[in-house]
């Protein structure tokens, strides 16, 4: 494996430990890196098998709203993957995704023994990037993958990405661990696209809502997903981050399930919390539900627990856009995002494996739409640049050519392993340096700092003379019942 050491722009130096991989290597058969799974651990069932099969054997189709111009001259055009499913099978996929998650604690825990583990986090509707993770990573059958949430939203194919992602679980309990994200819940899901996706699949009629019966099939199995998990005793997982009301590690496992997420409490700090990187402690969040925790509470955290690193997802800002990922708090706090080119930014994301020696591995996906069954075409040893991306996706499979295609639920795992063993294109040119360093930033927590020392001194007096426009009574903010902030005015 062609290692490429590449420091996060956010920080100094690396951590010992961590090691940075970009994407653009052959693959590695080093039997360290993986291992064979007892047969008793796959759980066989017909529904899944089958809807296995019919997406490892889906068809390219090209997006009809891609439109080519010069900054994408280079890019391969996007294409999505043609999967249908019944409401039947959505219903029992459902009952069985649920089934699975509630036989597990709500606080997973990930042994030494079964290291390496892959983390990944947002992906958010991006089937190509799924796929394109186990074709890096490895195959189920021989690796742990933990996801860290948000599957579904602001992206076209949550309902494929949730439906492979509940097949991989209920046929591999063991090897594929998914955790609770604050899109998989109610009213995430109406405003950012889910309802609207399942809504659009399954049209509405006077006698009917099938779309709706569908979105809330799914919100039952995602209110029995497990919030955290625990990687060889030392590494705390979550989507959000930590809480303050987390006396010790079990009080997890007492979250009552199923549930939707709570307006307050662990099960909403779990997947709402931030980091505050100019903060200290715990403040309120600027989301407007949860906490924003800063070094010295990630730091009691871990002393209080025993823990080494926390590992979360949840956020994309300016720094993450080249690596996919940041490490805070003198190496104690890591933020994932592996969903590439989220919302049109053209960002690169990020998968961590934790290995053997409990080193972190960071593999860098670079922005690109990502196409399966595509061959690298070469010419005196050189990729060749196309302009115009080829027609036709119809005709080609995820499978690849030279192998029979996934028929039965025998060799599920062989086909698998060889649709996910095809190569790679070329990655497309990354734009001008001017336009890959001036993105907005998508996480309303990185404050800029374009700020002049005039402007700052004009922002003061205006919130001074807010202050003197008070009442005289004390101004106080409480959290359910508990005071976090008092102040009086000036007189």
């Amino acid at each position: 494996m062609a290692a490429k050491k590449v420091p996060p722009d956010d920080i100094n130096s690396t951590p010992a430990g961590i090691t940075d991989h970009e994407d653009d290597y052959e693959d590695d058969d080093d039997d360290e890196s993986s291992r064979s799974i007892d047969s008793n651990d796959i759980f066989h069932d017909d529904l899944v098998a089958d809807l296995l099969i019919r997406i490892l054997n889906s068809p390219l189709i090209d997006d009809p709203h891609w439109i080519r111009n010069d900054n994408n001259r280079n890019t391969v055009a996007p294409a999505f993957l043609k999967f249908d499913i019944s409401f039947d099978e959505v219903v029992q996929l459902c009952a069985k995704a649920s089934a699975s998650f509630l036989a597990q604690s709500a606080l997973l825990t990930i042994e030494k023994a079964e290291l390496p583990v892959h983390v990944v986090a947002d992906l958010h509707g991006n089937l190509p990037q799924v796929l394109r993770v186990f074709r890096y990573c490895g195959i189920p059958q021989k690796e742990t993958f933990l996801f860290l949430g948000d599957y579904v939203d602001r992206g076209v194919q949550g309902i494929e990405v949730i439906t492979f992602l509940f097949c991989l679980k209920i046929r591999y309990p063991y090897q594929v661990y998914l955790l609770r994200g604050n899109h998989e819940d109610a009213n995430t899901t109406l405003n950012y696209g889910f309802f609207d996706e399942c809504v659009t699949r399954w049209p509405s009629t006077e006698q009917n809502a099938p779309g709706v019966k569908v979105w809330r099939h799914f919100l039952e199995a995602f209110n029995c997903m497990p919030v955290a998990a625990i990687i060889a005793d030392t590494i705390f997982c979550a989507h959000g981050g930590i809480s303050p009301f987390i006396d010790k590690l079990d009080d997890i496992n007492k979250i009552r399930r199923p549930s939707v997420v709570p307006a307050y409490g662990i099960g909403c700090d779990l997947v709402w919390s931030d980091p505050a990187l100019q903060r200290d402690g715990w403040v309120l969040s600027h989301r407007g539900i949860s906490f924003l925790f800063g070094p010295k509470a990630v730091e009691d955290f871990c002393a209080k627990h025993h823990l080494d690193i926390i590992l979360r997802g949840h956020q994309i800002s300016n720094e993450m856009y080249k690596n996919g990922y940041r490490i805070s708090f003198d190496g104690r706090l890591v933020t994932l995002f592996s969903a590439p080119n989220y919302m049109n930014y053209k960002n690169n994301s990020c998968v961590l494996t934790v290995t053997k020696k409990l080193q972190l591995s960071f593999t860098v996906f670079r922005c690109r739409y990502y196409q399966f069954g595509k061959k690298r075409k070469v010419q005196n040893g050189k990729d060749v640049k196309k302009g115009v991306a080829k027609k036709g996706h119809e005709s080609e499979h995820i499978a690849d050519a030279r192998s029979s295609p996934c028929n039965s639920a025998e060799n599920i795992c062989d086909s698998m392993r060889s649709s996910l063993n095809c190569s790679t294109p070329k990655t497309p040119g990354k734009g001008s340096k001017e336009d890959q360093y001036r993105r907005p930033s998508l996480s309303p927590m990185v404050r800029r700092q374009s700020s002049t020392d005039s402007q700052l001194e004009q922002r003061s007096q205006s919130q001074s003379r807010t202050r003197q426009r008070r009442s005289s009574d004390d101004v106080t903010w409480s959290f359910y019942g508990e005071k976090v902030w008092s102040a009086s005015p000036s007189k």
